[in-house]
């Protein structure tokens, strides 16, 4: 089972790089035509568990990376739409603290991958010399795509959810915004700058497979506060 989500993720990522290829031949061929422009990234995360639930308790912040491809379509001077296919390495510290037996306290550490596909509105200032600032918000539909759970107290060696019975939801709904500028480096190609803040709308454990008594009732969802650094073309 591992073997074939490793796969499918490298499938992933290979079809992300040659969309960004076609991306850059087609701005190349089309950028005077239509008001279209394409865009990479890279942003540093800062993920912040929050839960709702008497049994669990969560450790700390984590860091992680987000990163993919854009697209931005000007639909008029000062608003656009965008969309994007982001992958994002996200972890996450859970403690059960159930009082039961041998599970008297599961700790797992949980790391997994997600492949999100964001739809946004973006509202601009007009240019001011090489600079415009914008205020984005989108959606955020994210499909876990791989998934590695460890412990620190060997609890779990014979006991770790396994196969369809892993903790986290394969789809998800998340909301975001963000504000930031595009610096006009050269004509239609911008640096882009900016904060970002993300949360998932949905809880990101399972409400079935193993453990589930103890899943269902305990809610974890992730806020994401992240740099964002991006080339736009």
């Amino acid at each position: 089972m591992q073997h074939i989500i490793m796969k499918l993720v490298c499938s992933i990522r290979s079809s992300v790089l040659l969309l960004g290829f076609l991306l850059v031949v087609q701005s190349t061929n089309a950028q005077d035509r239509i008001p279209i422009t394409f865009g990479i990234h890279l942003n540093p995360t800062l993920q912040i568990p929050g839960k709702n639930g008497g049994l669990t308790e969560t450790n700390g912040n984590k860091a992680g990376i987000n990163y993919g491809f854009d697209i931005h379509y000007q639909w008029k001077a000062k608003m656009a739409f965008t969309a994007g296919i982001h992958h994002a390495l996200n972890r996450v510290d859970v403690d059960f603290n159930i009082n039961e037996g041998p599970y008297a306290e599961l700790d797992y550490d949980v790391r997994f991958q997600q492949v999100r596909i964001p739809l946004g509105f973006k509202l601009q200032t007009k240019q001011l010399g090489y600079m415009q600032y914008y205020v984005h918000g989108f959606f955020n539909p994210s499909f876990t795509v791989q998934e590695r759970i460890s412990d620190s107290t060997n609890i779990l060696s014979d006991h770790r959810p396994k196969g369809e019975s892993k903790i986290i939801r394969p789809v998800n709904m998340g909301f975001g915004f963000g504000v930031g500028c595009d610096y006009e480096l050269l004509p239609r190609r911008f640096i882009s700058v900016g904060v970002r803040y993300e949360n998932s709308l949905v809880n990101h454990f399972r409400k079935t497979g193993q453990f589930q008594e103890y899943l269902s009732g305990n809610r974890v969802s992730m806020h994401y506060l992240s740099l964002f650094m991006g080339f736009r073309f």
